[in-house]
């Protein structure tokens, strides 16, 4: 990640969804200059070749209910 998008994962502006694909919530992707992040959604994340090194669903679930802003 780069640290702009690290930043974002870190306080909930965007998300990770069931399918591996990008979420930014509705209030955060109508504020104004946040155009990059809501160009995100939708876009399937880069994964590691090797399948252990993957981050794991469960993680991004958690993340989904106590950080993703709603």
């Amino acid at each position: 990640l780069s640290k702009d998008i690290h930043w974002a994962f870190d306080h909930g502006l965007i998300g990770v969804g069931d399918d591996r694909r990008l979420i930014v919530p509705g209030a955060v992707a109508t504020l104004s200059g946040n155009a990059y992040l809501a160009d995100l959604v939708g876009k399937p994340i880069r994964e590691a070749a090797t399948p252990v090194l993957r981050a794991r669903a469960e993680a991004f679930k958690w993340h989904r209910e106590n950080i993703l802003l709603q």
